[in-house]
């Protein structure tokens, strides 16, 4: 709660809120003694967790070290033996959420925390294989083998408010609780601060898309043909992930009749999000053989929102990637491509290219007389330039993320005899001939395929 006060103070400008905060901090403080529990939810992990955000976002100014060293002093004497409680309030999560977070920079030398209590919290969170905990071990693993971490606590302060639920008829109840967790008043008040202080930024900003007040909206769209493997790895991450500002977004996956499991497993776990229209999930068998092209267009062509964004099935959209994408184009009015990659060719985010829907339709798309494989990415930003677009590179490692692949992996389903590489060459090629002789619309600006493709839902299935 003293979290809430802080930010809520800072964000209406009032010192009497912040000073709220502080008051309600020395309480905590005065009240920890030597039976206060070890964990998140109401112990140890979670104040010091607490104090250290404060402290990194400059609410309150001590040194961290000092402040916390008794803290750590108790924290290590955890053994965790055959603990089977992995859990975020009470469990080893909240234990290494805590620890992560005060050793993101390396361990301090002098630190009660050390190698030894850092392999044992690890081989405790082994034990349990949920995606969440994978996350937590690769940060420990970071951590002892000295390796930095780019996280910090804000980031895991919203992704405990996306997981806020309330009902507004029965917003105030005796029974809810005061904290962020178990959908608490705090973590109520932090969910709607995010969004407001978001739409605020908007409004603040003097742009052609805010003249009548409007934040324009997102489409994510996400081509599949067989690569379950991968986006079992990236689609519900994804859909977490921007969960927060799911009405200003939406993710478009379109299956071209894969055959290892894709469909039966978005059915049986996201029939929510596709009920509430966040995820929007089409099948068709209308594309036997893999085109690139073709499939990006049609992903684009079923998208409905102002902005579209193309999300290969490997790559991962970043906390609030969405968010982060529409500041962009607020920012910058009028003609625009937004480039996401990495500037490594190699490492999958190369295809994360963001436009305006008008933009795109009015150059056609992907080019769809290209090979199959490689260079459509290239080209189309190249027509999108060549219409009056301003080509914008946004490097930011929080955001371009990606499953490695090799090219090989990339044309495995094109039914193609050419290697990648002629691909490359002829697309390049024939895309530089059409630009030089000003041939920037390419389709005839009928593109994707628009015939015996579903939207799966409860009825369809």
């Amino acid at each position: 709660m003293a979290i809430f006060f802080y930010k809520y103070g800072r964000s209406v400008k009032n010192k009497m809120f912040e000073d709220f905060g502080g008051i309600l901090i020395d309480e905590i403080c005065d009240d920890i003694h030597i039976g206060t529990p070890i964990n998140f939810g109401n112990g140890l992990c979670g104040i010091a967790w607490g104090l250290i955000y404060l402290m990194q976002e400059n609410f309150v100014e001590a040194d961290v070290d000092e402040v916390l060293e008794e803290v750590d002093k108790q924290i290590v004497r955890l053994e965790f033996r055959d603990s089977v409680d992995y859990s975020l309030e009470t469990g080893s999560e909240g234990v290494a959420r805590y620890i992560i977070y005060r050793c993101k920079n390396g361990i301090r030398a002098n630190s009660a925390i050390n190698l030894i209590f850092l392999e044992r919290l690890h081989e405790n969170l082994s034990k349990n294989t949920s995606n969440r905990n994978a996350g937590l071990i690769k940060a420990l693993d970071q951590i002892m083998y000295g390796e930095g971490l780019e996280d910090d606590c804000d980031s895991l302060l919203r992704l405990l408010s996306v997981d806020v639920e309330y009902d507004e008829s029965d917003l105030f109840n005796e029974t809810r609780a005061l904290g962020i967790l178990d959908n608490g008043y705090t973590g109520i008040g932090l969910k709607l601060l995010e969004k407001e202080l978001f739409k605020r930024y908007c409004l603040d900003i003097n742009t052609q898309d805010m003249e009548t007040g409007k934040i324009p909206k997102l489409s994510f769209c996400i081509t599949c043909k067989n690569r379950f493997h991968q986006i079992k790895e990236t689609l519900s991450k994804n859909l977490e992930d921007n969960r927060m500002f799911q009405e200003l977004i939406e993710f478009v996956l379109v299956d071209f009749g894969s055959m290892d499991g894709l469909k039966g497993w978005v059915s049986a776990n996201f029939m929510e999000d596709i009920r509430s229209g966040y995820l929007k999930y089409y099948y068709t068998e209308e594309l036997s053989n893999w085109h690139a092209s073709i499939a990006k267009n049609t992903a684009h062509f079923l998208a409905q929102n102002d902005i579209v964004v193309n999300l290969d099935c490997d790559n991962f959209t970043g906390f609030n990637g969405g968010r982060f994408i529409i500041r962009q184009f607020l920012l910058n009015p009028g003609k625009i491509v937004i480039h996401q990659s990495s500037g490594d060719g190699y490492d999958g985010s190369y295809g994360r290219i963001a436009t305006r829907r008008s933009q795109f339709i009015e150059i056609g798309g992907y080019d769809e007389s290209f090979e199959p494989m490689t260079f459509q990415d290239d080209d189309l930003m190249y027509r999108l330039i060549a219409n009056g677009a301003k080509y914008i590179a946004v490097r930011d490692s929080r955001y371009n993320k990606a499953i490695r692949n090799t090219k090989e992996e990339g044309v495995i389903y094109t039914n193609s005899q050419l290697h990648w590489r002629d691909m490359l060459d002829l697309n390049r090629a024939r895309s530089k001939d059409n630009i030089m002789s000003g041939k920037i619309i390419a389709n005839n600006r009928i593109f994707g395929i628009r015939k015996n493709i579903y939207l799966v839902d409860e009825k369809y299935l």
